[in-house]
C-alpha cells in the first residue's frame, strides 16, 4: 500500500517515482486512462498534475492511488 507521508507534498510526488515503485501502476493509470504509461514526461509530471490534467475528482483518485503495491529500493 502506498501511503502518502503528510510531510510529503501531493505536488512531490512524480509519474515515474510511482511507475517505478509499484508493479501495479501501469495498470492503474491504464485503467483511469491517462497518458502516462510510456509518457516522456512522466519524470516532471507530479500526481497533482495528473489530477489538474485529466479533470479527476481529486479525493477518488487519491483513495485509488494509495492502494498501489508500492515496492521499496
Amino acid at each position: 500500500m502506498f501511503i502518502m507521508n503528510n510531510s510529503l507534498k501531493l505536488s512531490e510526488i512524480s509519474v515515474e517515482n510511482i511507475l517505478k515503485s509499484a508493479p501495479e501502476a501501469p495498470r492503474f493509470f491504464l485503467d483511469w486512462r491517462t497518458n502516462c504509461v510510456g509518457c516522456n514526461f512522466a519524470r516532471f509530471c507530479s500526481i497533482q498534475d495528473v489530477v489538474n490534467s485529466y479533470q479527476f475528482d481529486e479525493k477518488k483518485f487519491l483513495e485509488a492511488i494509495q492502494k498501489l503495491n508500492v515496492q521499496k529500493s
